[in-house]
């Protein structure tokens, strides 16, 4: 792994197009989720980044930062990432391909056949890299790969595992609080591209005036 790193690299980062945040160092870390709620509604804290877990007994990742870097856009990776190398290669599937298939062949036949209208499946992609690599030049990737720029990094030490960071690129917001309007933008599965853009952003873009679940306070 790379280990001189540029004085910003962050510790924690959410790229948006809508919005972005870094932050650098630690003031205090949780792994309890609900005491870090707790705080933050008492307003001893003024912000806390990290990662939950599925699973309410296991410890959470949470960390409030020392410095807190705003910025209106998405996050423009480093020129240190950008230059950087990630040689890697896809070692194994989880359901293999041919399972997977079968899978989605069920489900649209079960699709047809009933009255159930969506069916999410997932499979695991495991990817080994040549050498050790430096999870922020993997988050930069995915920034510059994705379509609105859309990607995360968060360091895990406070659930007990030093140096690991969970990284990912998706468009998916649970709840967002800005003012007085709440909005989500929850997704389950996906859409083929398209060549022209219009189509394509019909395709992958979810309007909340037509989702019935959608809800503004």
């Amino acid at each position: 792994m790379r280990t001189s790193r540029p004085d910003s690299a962050p510790d924690f980062l959410l790229s948006r197009a809508s919005g972005s945040v870094r932050t650098q160092g630690s003031a205090e870390t949780f792994t309890d989720a609900f005491e870090a709620v707790d705080r933050l509604k008492s307003g001893q804290v003024p912000m806390v980044v990290g990662a939950l877990p599925f699973e309410r007994d296991t410890a959470a990742a949470l960390t409030v930062p020392k410095r807190i870097i705003r910025e209106e856009g998405p996050l423009e990776p480093h020129a240190y990432y950008r230059n950087g190398t990630c040689l890697a290669r896809v070692a194994g599937f989880d359901p293999e391909p041919e399972e997977h298939r079968r899978r989605v062949e069920a489900a649209v036949a079960t699709i047809n056949a009933s009255k159930l209208e969506k069916v999410v499946l997932a499979r695991a992609v495991d990817i080994a890299f040549a050498k050790p690599v430096d999870p922020l030049l993997v988050a930069a990737r995915l920034i510059d790969l994705s379509y609105h720029r859309d990607g995360f990094a968060a360091d895990l030490t406070p659930a007990g595992y030093p140096g690991t960071m969970l990284v990912g690129s998706s468009p998916e917001v649970l709840i967002k609080k800005q003012g007085s309007t709440v909005t989500a933008f929850p997704l389950a599965g996906s859409a083929a591209r398209q060549k022209d853009k219009a189509r394509d952003y019909l395709a992958c873009m979810w309007s909340p005036r037509s989702d019935p679940d959608w809800r503004e306070n």
